[in-house]
């Protein structure tokens, strides 16, 4: 005999019932949003990646190589997971968007900590970024200064070694990026994690909608009504 299934047609259910989710930053759809927030990463990711890899911090004005290369091997992690984001919306199917989500939050994930421990890294190498800053400072000042005289213009020779390390504001520009870059750690958390908020509530949605049609099969034809 065959399997007969009574299906009870019921209102549609919300995925979930965030307002903060329905819509991505409450003016578009998910799917828009989550392509937008997808490309930002790609950019981003490419951009930092690239100054990484270069020896060019893009929070401090000096940090270790070693924590550059890190830096720039997560980013390439992120833009590539960011591109498989954007292809699997493209798509729209849930095993792409199921692959693409835990994509984004392992990177997301190495992302945040990566940038907690460069902060941690640079505070503590307080010495090693003074005798840096001096050096770069004195490397770019003038070995010589114009007077101004009633007779005119002489040259005054001085050495910038002579100027005590305070002269050029190393420990101010210290304090100010370790503020700039804890500040900015806060910023790239809140947005970075209401985005993925945002990919996976259409992901959720995606799955939900996915779920019900295959209710309505059995063995690829429709149940009898």
């Amino acid at each position: 005999m065959p399997l007969f299934e009574i299906i009870v047609h019921t209102a549609p259910q919300l995925h979930n019932d965030y307002f903060y989710s329905k819509k991505f930053c409450n003016c578009m759809s998910l799917r828009a949003g989550c392509s937008i927030a997808g490309m930002i990463w790609l950019g981003l990711n490419t951009y930092l990646a690239t100054a990484s890899f270069y020896g060019d911090s893009p929070l401090f004005s000096s940090l270790d190589h070693r924590a550059l290369i890190a830096m720039g091997s997560i980013c390439v992690f992120f833009a590539l997971s960011s591109l498989i984001l954007i292809y699997a919306l493209f798509l729209d199917e849930k095993t792409s968007l199921q692959v693409a989500v835990t994509l984004v939050f392992v990177s997301i994930l190495l992302h945040l900590i990566d940038i907690l421990a460069s902060i941690i890294l640079f505070g503590t190498q307080y010495s090693t970024y003074l005798t840096w800053c001096v050096q770069s400072a004195k490397e770019r000042v003038d070995e010589s200064v114009s007077v101004h005289l009633q007779s005119g213009y002489i040259n005054v020779l001085y050495s910038p070694s002579l100027f005590p390390p305070d002269s050029f504001n190393c420990r101010l520009l210290w304090e100010n990026e370790i503020k700039f870059s804890i500040a900015l750690f806060i910023v790239i958390f809140i947005i970075y994690l209401y985005w993925f908020i945002c990919v996976l509530s259409y992901y959720e949605k995606i799955s939900c909608l996915y779920d019900r049609n295959n209710r309505l099969f059995y063995h690829g034809r429709p149940f009898p009504v």
